[in-house]
């Protein structure tokens, strides 16, 4: 029986907020849709065999070694054996920002790297008893727990970098692929529906169908939420001035900027920085 089990990782342990550990009895789901987000995801395969499609090609999981890599590249599930036990967890962006790592380590996995770990950095049962103890009522164990996979994040980073993904592509993902790493390296820029669909070489409104399609978000909700993932990491990471993030972030102007960093979470940027940095 394939068991897939999905975590959302909180790195307060003490909180009394639920860990949101939740079984799922398939992932893939029935849409055909890329699932797209903008969470670090973590994924384990215990046993058995999984295939991924990530980036522009698709491969297997190895087992027993942690792969991570950012969700807005548009990934999916393919294939699974039936003897399969697969985790799948995911680290919110701003939490994973706050693990305070060398800022070279980890700013591949923003370029659409993927964080494999090296199997001589494996141990047996790893994986079983962080699962354990984060979701135990314990505060020191699921610290303990999450404390140590970030160790193996860093580890594996410091051993081999993130690595990118391949440059094949299915015929229908690569246009998306495409239009998605144009938005992330140009948040900066006007990115009007058209100007991304004619990256990729398509008429607008057979982009923005396609877009949706696949991933599940239209082409402007995207660049909304690359654009706050970028505030996020500035933010947290730079000494900028708020005004300077947002405007390196790719908001047009100062009250589109903080109108929806509010709608999104709930904070002012000024509010949020000080929310996660003090």
């Amino acid at each position: 029986m394939v068991t897939l089990l999905e975590i959302l990782v909180v790195t307060n342990p003490s909180s009394s907020q639920d860990p949101g550990i939740r079984l799922s009895s398939d992932l893939r789901g029935s849409s055909g849709k890329f699932q797209v987000h903008f969470d670090i995801e973590v994924n384990y395969l215990f046993e058995g065999s999984a295939r991924y499609f990530f980036g522009r090609s698709d491969w297997n999981l190895p087992e027993r070694r942690l792969v991570a890599f950012w969700g807005t590249t548009p990934h999916r599930l393919i294939d699974i054996s039936p003897n399969a036990r697969l985790a799948t967890l995911r680290i919110p962006l701003v939490e994973y920002l706050k693990w305070e790592s060398p800022k070279p380590i980890f700013e591949g996995i923003f370029e659409g790297g993927v964080i494999i770990e090296p199997v001589e950095l494996t141990t047996p049962q790893r994986m079983d008893r962080w699962l354990l103890e984060y979701a135990a009522e314990d505060p020191n164990l699921r610290l303990a727990a999450l404390l140590e996979m970030q160790a193996a994040m860093l580890r594996s980073q410091v051993a081999v970098p993130a690595r990118k993904s391949s440059t094949n592509a299915n015929a229908e993902a690569q246009p998306v692929m495409v239009m998605c790493r144009h938005i992330n390296a140009n948040l900066r820029e006007s990115l009007t529906s058209s100007d991304v669909a004619d990256v990729a070489g398509l008429h607008p409104n057979y982009a923005m169908r396609l877009f949706k399609r696949l991933t599940g978000m239209t082409i402007q909700e995207y660049v909304v939420h690359g654009r706050m993932a970028h505030a996020q990491r500035l933010l947290l990471r730079s000494n900028e001035s708020v005004e300077q993030i947002g405007d390196k972030a790719g908001f047009q102007c100062a009250s589109q900027y903080y109108a929806t960093f509010k709608k999104v979470t709930g904070y002012t940027p000024l509010q949020f920085r000080k929310r996660h940095l003090d």
